[in-house]
C-alpha cells in the first residue's frame, strides 16, 4: 500500500507545473460553474504541496527497498539487512533542510521500525547470522 501511495503522490509532483497551471487558470476553462466549483475544492494548497512532498520522503526508503527485494533474476536475501539498514539509517538521519513535520514524522515512524526490526531480537539475530556467518561465528 505504501508503494501505491508513493506513486500516486509522485505522479502528483511530476504533473504539478499543469496541476498548478489548471487551477490558476480554471476561470477560463470551458465548463460549467459547478464543476469549476469542484475544482476549486480540489486545490492542492502550498502547504498541501509540503505535506506530499513530506510524505514522499518518508515513503522513498520503503518504495527503493520493495524494489530491491522483489528481484527475480539475484538472490535478495543478503540483500535484505541492507534494506533494513538503509530504511533504519534515513529515519535516524536528520537534515538541516528537512522541515519539522518530516523530522516529527521520522521519529514516529523509527520507534515502530525499532519495535519490529530490535537488534536483540532473536530473529534479527538469526538474520545476521544466515547472511555474515564468518563474522559472527
Amino acid at each position: 500500500r505504501w508503494n501505491s501511495t508513493y506513486l500516486a503522490l509522485k505522479a502528483l509532483t511530476d504533473n504539478k507545473k499543469f496541476l498548478l497551471n489548471l487551477f490558476e487558470n480554471k476561470g477560463k476553462l470551458p465548463i460549467a460553474s459547478k464543476q469549476k466549483e469542484k475544482l476549486t475544492s480540489l486545490e492542492i494548497s502550498s502547504d498541501d504541496w509540503m505535506i506530499i512532498m513530506n510524505l514522499m520522503d518518508i515513503f522513498e526508503p520503503f518504495y527503493e527497498a520493495t524494489n530491491l527485494l522483489s528481484g527475480s533474476k539475484y538472490p535478495t536475501i543478503g540483500l535484505s539487512l541492507y534494506a533494513i539498514r538503509n530504511i533504519k539509517d534515513f529515519f535516524e538521519t536528520e537534515d538541516d533542510d528537512e522541515s519539522s513535520i518530516l523530522i516529527t514524522l521520522k521519529k514516529f515512524i523509527l520507534e515502530s521500525f525499532n519495535h519490529y526490526f530490535n537488534e536483540k531480537d532473536p530473529q534479527y539475530f538469526l538474520l545476521m547470522v544466515c547472511i555474515f556467518p564468518r563474522e559472527l561465528g
